[in-house]
């Protein structure tokens, strides 16, 4: 028996079990995660090493090379790359698709820990992750307040970070903006000569005097006691009384050779929303987790941190990648029910039958929350490539439940009754339809079989076709017929087919076609090969990009000054630019940052960088896109000598892994890389292609990844006269660095919080070369000698990163695409300039020499 025929004869059991589907698709559509993208995994692993006040070049021979030389034997690899920054060296290991990468986490441990001992013994353990190209901040938000700028920073600390970061999904919660609370010991350099004591010794003494320990138990009197000393510093006063014994006999307060003050750190990051001063938070979510839910769970979490508190706290979110997510959702959702409903109305168009309609669109509907049931068994998410794969499947759906119907209807006109109709005209056309259908799903489907970002992008979406398509399969060999039997007149009407196509007019002119085709062959030939010539003609005049370009009314504006440029200088620029920036008509609010080169992202402070975020008006309310103001900025900002200005739209969300990310020219769309040991070699190479990529139409911002040497003194140890006082580089380099750095000697807890207790050289101390060989150090016997005595000091410029492929050098050539412009023709444009051309060449002769 057909499976149709059960279908007719138990309709209730039928019905019964597509309500059963609805609720389970219906239950499944509200716990199904929502996203932008499907998962993306880029399988990489990060070494990452700390070497406090070493140099790039230092830590590129000290730590990068043997670290990249042990990593490089492990199986499967695709790719190295580095970069080593003054005291911090970082490998990023990229592996092909396919590969463990919990077994090779577990490898590289191995093999670095095999390396640590080549390694500088002062330097930090390597640490080994797994390395996350999606972690980005999710939500960035600016909070103001009435209070000062101190108390704001200090309540943003202590009242909202805990909480949000105790948030299911957050990974990290990083604050800038605002004062932090700081006890200063600013330490006379003449006092520490005249009684023979050293920096080092004062933070010492802070650490030993700073303490609360155990020291047992007493029993007395049938009573135990606990036995606690309490040495912890409570105040100023406590601070200036710690003592520091001299080299001799005796000793002397800390007041006495230095000035302790209760203020605030100095600010390395100065954060202002429509020019009122603000603290930022940004916030990253947990590898895996779901952006939107996320992000809901923070609003609601703040929602009751403002209902409790009694602070007048002022909320604004600056980026929130949740609220992208679900505009890309709504319209989708938007443009896939008006694909339903256009989709019936066509079939009510050409059936005049509103019975007839209903009963082929119920195969929409079901299918489609079918489909939602799969996708939460299979563990997929509501994203862009899964709901447009609903969207394309939408018209097919129907085609199977179309030709089942219409056959039916054929037998009822053989005279059949409406159950034989049904039975025999469903059973008919099963096969047909069955290999119909997975013709097509056989085009989809393959996908998931597919290595790389390309496969793991587009798998939800031909995942999603095949599961509608099947599910209209079974609802066209089952409900179909049923609804046939029981909604159509159970008298059979033989219809007149030459009156119904006298009454038709599309059906006379499709006759009429139809026989001058049959009569023309050779012209009807002619014209499909003109056709499929001139289709294939226009394929170069199409534009080509990884995805669509969105308009998401956001604007980054990134300003570096030379290295080593003072705040005040970078704050007088910003101001400038400000007053530029502020002009924009579209900007409905800005934000802008001292101190780093990324508005929302904070990271490490720079005195040479600024940024901007301008969030514009929405683009029902402006004439300009996002892209046109950005162009219009370009020429307005590019009055600034010796500054780089970089601005560019925000695109929503990186695809990472689809030319977006890394070392290989970061989030531009156009990027080359240089590779080379030759140091100046690289340097032309890089000037002549950026100055030649320039000249390309199409092109705005061309830059590359070259930095000015960063003016440095270099204090070089004599290791004759070193040995001789038994002083070794570590101590050489321990002594400048407390000497020259803002040391944290120890923290006193006030209040429920803890306070640095900062230790300082006085400003007068490093005001010249002669003060830095003034400095002293204590040697293994005691006797203290300047460090001119065993090092010579000198001025010298070295570079602020070094960065590394395959090991060895890298420099990144990069470019923006002016507005309207396409990525593939700006590409080819770019491939046609004689430098790169010639680099290309050069590349492709070296290939097979490097192996």
């Amino acid at each position: 028996m057909h499976i149709s025929d059960h279908s007719i004869r138990r309709p209730v059991t039928v019905m019964m079990g597509i309500l059963m589907v609805v609720i389970l698709g219906i239950l499944s559509l509200t716990r199904i995660p929502i996203d932008l993208y499907p998962p993306i995994e880029i399988p990489t692993v990060a070494v990452t090493t700390s070497y406090s006040g070493v140099g790039p070049k230092e830590l590129e021979n000290l730590v990068t090379k043997p670290i990249e030389q042990a990593v490089a034997t492990v199986a499967g690899i695709k790719s190295v790359t580095s970069i080593s920054r003054e005291g911090s060296s970082q490998v990023i290991v990229e592996f092909g698709y396919g590969t463990d990468i919990d077994g090779t986490v577990a490898e590289i441990q191995q093999k670095v820990e095999r390396a640590r001992r080549s390694l500088p013994d002062d330097a930090d353990s390597p640490t080994v992750m797994r390395f996350d190209p999606n972690s980005s901040p999710v939500l960035t938000l600016a909070l103001s307040s009435e209070m000062s700028a101190d108390q704001l920073r200090s309540f943003v600390d202590e009242q909202i970070v805990p909480y949000l970061e105790r948030v299911d999904g957050v990974a990290s919660v990083t604050v800038s903006g605002g004062l932090e609370r700081e006890i200063t010991v600013r330490v006379d350099p003449g006092k520490l000569e005249q009684y023979g004591i050293t920096l080092a010794d004062i933070s010492q003494q802070l650490r030993n005097q700073n303490i609360d320990s155990p020291g047992g138990t007493i029993t007395e009197g049938g009573t135990t006691y606990t036995v606690r000393s309490v040495g912890k510093l409570a105040s100023i006063d406590d601070i200036k009384k710690v003592s520091i014994p001299l080299r001799g006999e005796g000793q002397v307060f800390l007041e006495d050779v230095a000035l302790i003050t209760d203020g605030y750190k100095a600010v390395t990051i100065e954060s202002k929303m429509d020019g009122q001063p603000t603290v930022t938070l940004s916030i990253i979510k947990q590898s895996g987790t779901n952006t939107v839910a996320v992000v809901d769970q923070i609003n609601q979490e703040l929602e009751k941190l403002q209902g409790s508190l009694s602070a007048n706290l002022k909320v604004f979110s600056i980026s929130d990648q949740s609220a992208f997510i679900r505009a890309s959702i709504n319209t989708l959702v938007h443009d896939t029910l008006i694909g339903g409903i256009l989709a019936i109305f066509i079939i009510w168009f050409f059936l005049k039958s509103i019975s007839n309609t209903l009963i082929i669109g119920t195969a929409i509907p079901i299918s489609v929350i079918a489909t939602f049931a799969l996708m939460f068994f299979t563990d997929m998410s509501i994203n862009t490539m899964s709901l447009g794969g609903l969207t394309l499947g939408i018209g097919m759906i129907v085609d199977d439940a179309i030709v089942v119907l219409e056959n039916i209807h054929r037998h009822r006109e053989k005279g059949l009754s409406i159950k034989e109709a049904a039975v025999s005209g469903t059973k008919e056309v099963a096969m047909p339809v069955i290999a119909a259908t997975l013709t097509t799903v056989a085009v989809f489907f393959p996908i998931v079989f597919v290595e790389g970002v390309t496969a793991q992008l587009f798998k939800d979406m031909g995942v999603t076709v095949s599961f509608a398509l099947l599910a209209s399969l079974v609802v066209s060999l089952t409900v179909t017929p049923m609804l046939a039997a029981k909604w159509t007149a159970s008298q059979a009407k033989k219809l007149n087919h030459e009156e119904a196509d006298a009454k038709s007019g599309l059906v006379r002119f499709y006759k009429r076609v139809l026989a001058w085709s049959l009569g023309h062959r050779k012209s009807v030939i002619a014209i499909g090969l003109a056709s499929l010539v001139a289709g294939a003609g226009l394929v170069p005049f199409i534009g080509m990009e990884v995805m669509p370009t969105s308009d998401q009314g956001q604007v980054n504006i990134s300003i570096s000054l030379p290295n080593g440029t003072e705040l005040e200088k970078t704050r007088e620029v910003l101001t400038k630019a400000n007053e530029i920036v502020s002009q924009v008509p579209e900007a409905k609010t800005i934000f802008s940052t001292l101190g780093s080169a990324n508005a929302t992202r904070g990271g490490n402070a720079n005195s040479s960088a600024a940024s901007f975020l301008l969030i514009l008006s929405d683009s029902s309310e402006r004439s300009r896109t996002t892209a046109e103001v950005v162009d219009d900025l370009r020429n307005k900002l590019n009055r600034f000598p010796g500054a780089r200005v970089r601005i560019s739209e925000t695109g929503g969300m990186m695809l990472p892994g689809m030319g977006g990310q890394g070392f290989s020219g970061g989030s531009s769309p156009i990027s080359y890389a240089l590779r080379g040991n030759d140091e100046a070699t690289l340097k032309d190479l890089a000037e002549r292609l950026t100055a030649a990529i320039s000249e390309v139409d199409g092109i705005r911002e061309t830059d590359n990844t070259l930095e000015e040497s960063r003016p440095e003194i270099q204090i070089k140890l004599d290791r004759i006269k070193a040995a001789g006082l038994g002083i070794t580089q570590s101590s050489l380099t321990s002594t400048i660095q407390t000497a020259l750095r803002d040391q944290v000697a120890t923290r006193m807890e006030a209040g429920g919080s803890e306070i640095d207790i900062t230790l300082k050289l006085d400003k007068e101390g490093q005001d010249s070369m002669q003060d830095i060989e003034n400095l002293l150090i204590t040697t293994p016997k005691g006797e203290v000698v300047q460090v001119k005595d065993v090092a010579t000091v000198a001025i010298a410029g070295g570079p602020q990163a070094i960065q590394r492929y395959n090991q060895a050098r890298v420099v990144n050539v990069t470019g923006m695409l002016a507005p309207g412009r396409d990525l593939g023709s700006v590409a080819e444009e770019v491939n046609r300039v004689p430098c790169a051309a010639r680099l290309r060449h050069r590349a492709a002769r070296a290939k097979p020499a490097a192996g």
